[in-house]
């Protein structure tokens, strides 16, 4: 038996792999929304809990700001590679023999 595949390398194909790339082998991107959040939340008190340290609470919300804008920046800049590869618009094909 002989089944042969054929996928052609497109922006839905890419979209896709991305998908599956941070479900599967990028797992601590899954956490860098929550991270953030996180340390935004955790800014603020330390903001009111003493003035001095509103050098460190500023610091802390830039970071976290940065880190949340990193998840969203890496994707489009991935997606800009792969769209400029010559991998685009090409076809692969797959060929199983039992």
């Amino acid at each position: 038996m002989k089944v042969e595949v054929e996928q052609k390398m497109s922006e839905d194909y890419f979209k896709e792999l991305y998908g599956e790339m941070v479900k599967y082998r990028l797992k601590y991107r899954k956490w860098q929304i929550p991270i953030s959040i996180l340390l935004l939340l955790i800014s603020f008190p330390v903001f009111f809990i003493d003035e001095k340290s509103y050098i460190i609470s500023i610091g802390i919300a830039l970071f976290a700001i940065r880190f949340g804008m990193d998840f969203f920046l890496e994707k489009n800049k991935w997606m800009k590679h792969r769209m400029k590869s010559k991998m685009m618009d090409r076809n692969s094909s797959f060929i199983f023999e039992d």
